[in-house]
Order: structure tokens, then sequence, then C-alpha cells
């Protein structure tokens, strides 16, 4: 939500700034873009004419220096960048073909075809980053296979039909993940209950988010694994049962007919016509409560354990804790029930009840356990990668 909270108030202040703004702080295209909007009504004023004559010329102009540098550098890196400065500058041209002739006459617009630009830009591109690509693979190093991945990505949204890309893009990220295996590890020395560690390890490792880390559940014959994960239960702690009664006096006051109203001197107070002046009685009630609080907790207490398999070493270990706490509380009530309050009316509802047994304390404890370490793989995935 915070995030969310920023990206709203950062698109708001992008909304309200003004033409001449984002000019002055050199946001040409936020500039274009407000602006040929504003004036495709054609309600054309020459403040933003001019506006817009500025930010467009400018962007084209940054965006021209840019590629003719990049051009004389003579690196074969560079036409992804070529390619989507050309891209940007033939769609600044677009916005402003469906202007008013008044607006693009204003600013000197000047048609250019860069359609040959565009096509040249996007083979060469497409040749690099797949050359590129193939030879990272080549390595088989797990390092060069993510990089080889980034690139054929960006391939993608260049070109997506060029050659196998979309075969290459699974064989870089089939070299480039982490194989890893989720088990289960009981240190306490002590039983479990039955299914405590299908609720542990109730994870779906589609939910993990790092698109180089695949976890499996089960061992798959034939498949090598980088990492076994070992959630590890250390110790387990089932409170005494702790029973608590006390009695307590709830009061009211209501309202009990009425009685004569009376002066600083006592004296009956008579209206103009000479009746008594009547005010409302009110008299107290109270009722005495006894109330038994019932309570107890399990609290499992364990690791998250990255083991590296070529070696068996730990890499690093993640605390991980739940608790299950059972809290209950029933009344009785002895005097007035119209003196006791909303809360108590509550606990009479609740009759006496037993305390739960320690197996269902501790099953329960188990889905809280298996937050804490699904909180953790989904935190820790990258630092598997720098672990290898």
């Amino acid at each position: 939500m915070r995030l969310l909270s920023i990206s709203l108030l950062a698109l708001f202040m992008v909304a309200c700034a003004s033409p001449s703004r984002l000019v002055k702080n050199q946001e040409y295209d936020k500039a274009v873009e407000k602006l040929s909007k504003s004036l495709r009504t054609g309600n054309a004023k020459d403040k933003h004419i001019k506006l817009l004559s500025q930010a467009y010329h400018a962007a084209n102009q940054r965006d021209h220096d840019r590629i003719m540098l990049l051009r004389q550098s003579g690196q074969p890196d560079i036409w992804s960048d070529i390619h989507f400065r050309y891209l940007a500058m033939n769609h600044r041209q677009d916005l402003i073909k469906g202007l008013p002739d008044k607006v693009k006459q204003g600013i000197s617009f000047r048609p250019i075809d860069y359609g040959a630009d565009i096509a040249d830009s996007r083979n060469k591109a497409s040749a690099y980053l797949y050359a590129k690509s193939e030879q990272l693979l080549k390595s088989n190093d797990r390092a060069d296979a993510r990089k080889a991945y980034d690139l054929l990505m960006e391939l993608s949204q260049i070109n997506r039909n060029y050659r196998d890309t979309e075969m290459l893009m699974r064989q870089a990220l089939l070299q480039g993940t982490n194989q890893v295996l989720l088990a289960f590890d009981n240190q306490t020395g002590l039983p479990l209950p039955e299914g405590f560690t299908d609720k542990v390890m109730a994870f779906n490792p589609a939910d993990f988010r790092d698109e180089f880390v695949q976890y499996d559940l089960y061992a798959v014959d034939g498949k090598n694994y980088d990492f076994t994960v070992w959630i590890t239960l250390k110790d387990i702690r089932v409170s005494p049962e702790q029973v608590e009664s006390r009695s307590f006096t709830e009061t009211r006051e209501i309202q009990d007919g009425t009685k004569p109203k009376r002066d600083e001197e006592g004296n009956i107070v008579l209206d103009e016509e000479g009746n008594v002046v009547e005010v409302p009685n009110y008299r107290t009630i109270s009722a005495v409560v006894h109330e038994t609080l019932l309570n107890k907790s399990a609290l499992l207490e364990g690791s998250v354990d990255y083991m590296r398999n070529y070696d068996n070493s730990i890499v690093f270990t993640i605390p991980i804790s739940a608790n299950n706490n059972f809290s209950y509380a029933y009344a009785s009530v002895n005097g007035d029930l119209k003196a006791i309050s909303k809360e108590t009316r509550q606990m009479m509802q609740n009759k006496p009840i037993p305390f739960p047994p320690n197996g269902l304390m501790v099953i329960e404890a188990a889905r809280a356990l298996n937050e804490s370490a699904r909180r953790s793989l989904n935190r820790e995935s990258s630092r598997l990668k720098r672990s290898e």
C-alpha cells in the first residue's frame, strides 16, 4: 500500500506539473505529451505553442546527438539504444501530426521518415543481442546464463520473432536457475502430531518470486539440486493450562419513576400554575460478575537452513518461530442483569469448554510456522544466487 501511495502521488505530481515546469526540468517528452493533448482541442495559445516547439525540438536534438555519439563509438552493443531513440522520435512526431495546422506551423514541424532507420537499428540490435546471448550460454556458467536471459528479454521487446529467441530464452532460464529441494528436519527429539509435517511444508513452489530459483517439495529422479533448504524444527514448548478466576461488581444508574424537584434549600419547586415540578428519579443497580479466564500457548522455534549440496555446507540460516495462543473467557452473573456491560453479556453466552489438547495446539502453530518460513524463502531467494 505504501508503494501504491507513492506511485499515485508521483502520477498526481506529474499530472499537476505545468508544461513550463516540465520544460524547465528538461522533461521534454512529458511536456510534449501534455501539450499535444491540450492543443489537439484547437484552443491553441501562443505560449503553449512556443513551449511545445521548445520541448519537441530539444527532445529530438537530444536523441539525435546521442545517436551520433553512439555511432561514432563503433561499439557493437549500441543498437538497442539507437533503436529505442528512433522509436521515441517517431512517436513524438506522430503526436504532432494530429495537431491543427496552426500548431504545426508554429513549431516549424517538418515530418521525417524514420522507417528505414528503425528497421536498420532493429536488425542490428537483434543480431548483436542474439549472438551475445549465444556466446554467454556456451560458457555453461550460471551467471552468464542470467545475463543472456536479460539480453534475450531485451531482444523480445525489440524483435520477438527473431530466429529462435523464445527457445534460447528457455535455455537461458534453465541454465541460469538454481534447483532447490525443500525438506523438513525435526531436531526436537519429540514425536510430532499426525499431519504436522504436512502443515509446515504446505508450500506452493509457484508462489516464490525469483525466476532463477526453482523449488521442489519432492526430489525428482535424475535432477541435480544445487541447494537443499531445510525447514528445521528445534523446539516445541506448550505452556501449562492456566485458569484465572475473578469477581467484580458492575453498576449502572437507571431511571426509576420521578420525584418532586427541590431547590437548594430543600423546598419543593412549583411551576407557574402551582403544580409540583417532577424530575427523573435515578437509582443504582448492580451485579456481581464471576469471570473465568483460560489461557494456553504453544511456541515453535526453528530455522530455515540453506545447505549448498556440493560440499554440504550451511551457507546461511534464518531463525523462524510461531505462536498459537488459546484465550477463552466465560462468566456467570449474580444480581440485576441490566447492570452488566455488553462485554460481560457476551461472556455470559460463552459456555465452559475444556482446554484444547497439546497436539491440536501444536498443529495450529505449524500453520503459522509455515507462513514464517514462506516469508523467509521469498525474502532470501536472491541470496542463493550469491552463494553458488
